[in-house]
């Protein structure tokens, strides 16, 4: 029986989780430094009044409209919206489990941690993400869902 290691496995770093970690809270802080101050958009307004309904009205309403899926709507009947701050804490919260995705899916095609850990830092501080998932909208939903299928994808390749 030959004990022989296989070279594809690699060994994670000590530092690794402790870092990831430590990006995860500064990419929080960036995205809920002064997150309820600015006025909502008008595409936040119709995410509030979309989800004010119940949700059979939610999914009637965006049948008939087709702009969108139905699916961040579902997640947000799931969270209180009653104010600015938590329209968009799931949006953060969407985005900070992309970044995680990220770091994942870059330790699981290149199998380097390093370079997970530079790939969670340049999108924790990403301004282009941090406007974005600051916002009660479907873009941090929806990066994380890429991240997620494309992660999964690769699962069922190997």
């Amino acid at each position: 029986m030959s004990l022989h290691r296989d070279r594809s496995i690699v060994q994670r770093p000590w530092y690794f989780t402790g870092m990831a970690v430590m990006i995860l809270l500064a990419g929080f802080s960036v995205r809920l430094w002064d997150l309820a101050g600015a006025s909502l958009w008008i595409d936040e307004l119709l995410v509030e009044f979309r989800v004010e309904e119940s949700v059979g009205q939610t999914i009637d309403y965006l049948a008939e409209n087709a702009s969108q899926g139905p699916l961040y709507y579902l997640v947000m009947h799931l969270f209180d919206r009653s104010n600015e701050l938590q329209l968009r804490i799931v949006s953060v919260w969407l985005a900070l489990l992309g970044i995680a995705l990220l770091m994942l899916l870059v330790v699981r095609v290149y199998k380097n941690y390093d370079l997970a850990l530079i790939a969670g830092i340049l999108l924790a501080f990403s301004p282009y993400h941090i406007w974005l998932s600051r916002a009660g909208i479907a873009y941090s939903l929806l990066f994380t869902l890429s991240l997620l299928s494309s992660l999964l994808f690769l699962m069922l390749l190997q």
